[in-house]
């Protein structure tokens, strides 16, 4: 079998590039097959294709699996035929990618600094500087990537404000929004949130400029 990993914290660029093989293996007439991680693994891969197509499995989340179902994996995907794509929005350890046998790509998408940045600068009181860094960031990144990035951010801060021992985040994503988190109150990160459903209304039935509008929320917000 032919086996590539797609992983990395840059959640964009893996669909983009998961899609490049979809659309591939759709214009060979391949068969797409979807594995389920909470049924069995080992009857999903062996199931033969209808028609006696070529197969492209799809694995998302490997590191969600069981211990049995990584070790099958490990000792069955090379006496499989056909081509399973594994992704991971989270990048993966080295133990866990060693489980699958000679990998033929290992495809690591990490998000840009400028963003990182941008999302830890956004807080009251620092306007002018959030401005600054999402005008350096929005010269290489998109603005509907940086507001559908930020909008994940702030549900995740309003997650963990109102009940923080039950998240089920981990332990680096809760050190990173506890920190972040001190600088907000539950009410206007409410206000936020609801203002960027709006501004994401407008851009989308033509009502407003998506640069104009985030500049104005973080002016308006960030005093």
């Amino acid at each position: 079998m032919k086996i590539i990993i797609l992983h990395g914290d840059n959640i964009d660029a893996i669909d983009k590039r998961l899609m490049v093989f979809i659309k591939e293996a759709n214009k060979r007439n391949w068969e797409i097959r979807r594995i389920d991680i909470n049924k069995n693994i080992a009857e999903q891969f062996a199931t033969q294709s209808l028609f006696k197509k070529e197969v492209l499995f799809l694995l998302d989340s490997p590191q969600k699996l069981t211990k049995k179902s990584l070790d099958w994996l490990n000792k069955s995907l090379a006496n499989i035929a056909g081509t399973l794509i594994t992704y991971s929005y989270t990048t993966l350890n080295k133990t866990l990618i060693k489980i699958f046998p000679k990998p033929d790509k290992i495809e690591e998408f990490k998000m840009p600094f400028l963003l990182w940045s941008f999302l830890a600068s956004f807080y009251p009181g620092n306007r002018v500087n959030c401005l600054k860094i999402l005008h350096k960031a929005a010269d290489t990144i998109s603005y509907e990537f940086i507001f559908a990035m930020l909008a994940k951010q702030l549900r995740d801060l309003y997650i963990f404000k109102v009940d923080p021992k039950n998240t089920g985040f981990g332990d680096w994503k809760k050190s990173k929004l506890s920190h972040q988190s001190l600088k907000f109150s539950e009410e206007l990160i409410r206000e936020i949130i609801n203002e960027m459903a709006e501004i994401d209304i407008k851009v989308k039935s033509s009502q407003g400029n998506i640069q104009d509008l985030l500049d104005f929320l973080i002016i308006s917000k960030l005093e």
